[in-house]
């Protein structure tokens, strides 16, 4: 079992780019490996020596490193290792070896780098001088969706093609770089490339444009093949030539980046941990498309091709990007004028049904409030939602909505009859980092008719709907019809009152009559003194 204190303080001096430190301390690890390896250490310890040695440019040591690690079949990165001894291999001119490594990569669909794995493939094949399977390996590495920068594999297709003598071609993929807005050393190689392969095709005018294009901040130096064809298109340019007649320069692996990247170490893989990623259906076959076919009436149309394996993909993407930025300043937008205009999740009406609801059903209110900061903000709100009738049955009589606040007036139903009337206040919660879009209950009072009325004028004031003056107008109704059933009530009630004084009155007067009946006739005068019963009434 491998110590794992040592094992950690191996990776830290490799991650901090100390790589003779991490050297010492894996090879510590081994040295005080205590028992049996457990599964997979091994393979850890060696291909981790690999990269080390790969790093401190000793090839040959970093291969038998690699060869240690493979031996471990428990290890669960060993394409990782495949990858990293190919590049080894090819390092020390062991092409076709390199080659056995990396085709045993390519057979792993679940590999994450597989764009790495062809460009040093087609390194490989390109020092062979195989420059058609050279280009087949970097078309795919170019193509690869999960290759974040094919310029370089590009770059060293088109010197495949010039090496094809399909200058037309190479001239093509030199374009296909443009649309990656490369650095600026490589956009100056990409128009030496290219005025190479305008010289191959006679092409002059455009030769020298390129030339000076790669020239243009005099930083960058063409290479001899490179300085020659300069020398020779700038000469046809000023003095006709009409030999027709145009050779490459000497030796093709001059152009763009010389050498192939073969020996450079910037490929290896840095992390040797496995992922557990699995990836789509694997890497295009330049078989299904033709694209080194060589037929006899003329080259194949690379920029269909180019189209074809997406290789513009980058123009494509960055046209996306600004739509979808577009649509993001436009959605932000609308956004805020929603939110000017009191609108947010949870709503006004949402968040006064929830507490009415919950209210009603005697449960706990508070998170319908604004935050509770204290007990004693807590048994006020309590003492509040106590006032509040405990009824489901409502109706908002009026919203004002605002951006940071809201005023309502709800009409509640009473469970024995009748109605009251609360003013509700409402405010933006600002408790969490997104709770802001939504709104809070922030106070609950009875509406009393002054608050009604000065709602009310506020509301026509600023515009409100026709059916809120109705509504007001059917209440100066509703108050004018109560006014006239009081006073007819209180008119019975008078009459009510005045009934039994008249029954008395009638009585008294019958009396009278009878005694004026019986009294002599001398009496009859003071009879006649007595009330007239239509006066009594």
């Amino acid at each position: 079992m491998l110590n794992q204190e040592l094992l950690e303080e191996a990776k830290a001096a490799y991650d901090s780019g100390n790589y003779a430190g991490a050297l010492r301390g894996y090879y510590n690890c081994l040295k005080q490996q205590q028992g049996a390896f457990e599964p997979g250490e091994a393979g850890l310890v060696y291909h981790m020596l690999g990269n080390c040695l790969v790093k401190m440019r000793s090839y040959s040591d970093a291969c038998k490193a690699y060869e240690k690690a493979l031996l471990d079949t428990s290890y669960e990165n060993l394409t990782a290792v495949h990858s990293n001894y190919g590049l080894a291999l090819t390092s020390l001119g062991e092409y076709r070896k390199a080659i056995e490594q990396f085709e045993t990569v390519l057979k792993d669909p679940t590999y994450k780098t597989p764009y790495k794995t062809y460009s040093g493939l087609g390194n490989a094949y390109m020092q062979l001088g195989d420059f058609a399977s050279a280009g087949t390996a970097y078309r795919n590495a170019a193509v690869d969706d999960r290759n974040p920068a094919p310029v370089k594999a590009l770059l060293n297709l088109g010197v495949c093609f010039m090496g094809l003598n399909r200058p037309a071609d190479a001239i093509e993929t030199y374009k296909a770089i443009f649309e990656f807005n490369p650095d600026h050393e490589t956009l100056s190689k990409t128009y030496a490339n290219m005025g190479q392969a305008y010289v191959a095709q006679n092409m002059m005018p455009q030769a020298v444009e390129a030339f000076e294009n790669a020239l243009r901040d005099q930083t960058y130096q063409l290479s001899d093949a490179a300085q020659a064809d300069y020398l020779k298109a700038t000469a046809a340019t000023t003095r006709r030539d009409d030999s027709g007649i145009d050779v490459l320069g000497d030796g093709v692996s001059g152009m763009g980046y010389g050498a192939p990247a073969g020996r450079r170490e910037t490929g290896y893989e840095e992390e040797p941990f496995a992922s557990d990623a699995v990836y789509g259906d694997g890497i295009p076959s330049a078989d299904d498309t033709g694209f080194f076919t060589l037929p006899d009436d003329g080259p194949d149309d690379l920029s269909v091709l180019l189209q074809q394996n997406n290789l513009k993909k980058p123009h494509r993407r960055g046209k996306v990007v600004l739509i979808i930025v577009i649509i993001i300043l436009a959605l932000l937008i609308a956004a805020g004028v929603l939110f000017w205009q009191g609108f947010g999740w949870p709503t006004q009406e949402s968040v006064i049904q929830t507490m009415l609801e919950k209210n009603a059903a005697g449960e706990d209110v508070s998170d319908c409030w604004i935050t509770v900061s204290d007990e004693e903000e807590a048994v006020k709100i309590e003492k509040i939602m106590n006032s509040v009738a405990p009824s489901t049955n409502y109706t908002i009589d009026y919203l004002d909505k605002g951006m940071m606040e809201s005023e309502a007036i709800v009409t509640v139903a009473l469970p024995e009859g009748g109605t009251v009337r609360y003013n509700v206040s409402l405010a933006r919660d600002f408790s969490g980092p997104i709770s802001w879009i939504g709104w809070k209950i922030n106070g609950i009072e009875f509406a009393f008719p002054s608050a009604q009325d000065e709602m009310a004028t506020a509301s026509t004031s600023a515009g409100a709907d026709e059916p809120m003056e109705g509504q007001a107008d059917q209440a100066a109704t509703d108050q004018t019809a109560t006014d006239q059933a009081a006073t007819g009530q209180a008119a019975t009630d008078q009459a009510a009152a005045e009934q039994p004084a008249a029954d008395q009155a009638a009585t008294d007067q019958a009396a009278t009559d009878q005694a004026a009946a019986e009294q002599p006739a001398a009496e009859q005068p003071a009879a006649e003194e007595q009330p007239a019963e239509g006066e009594a009434a």
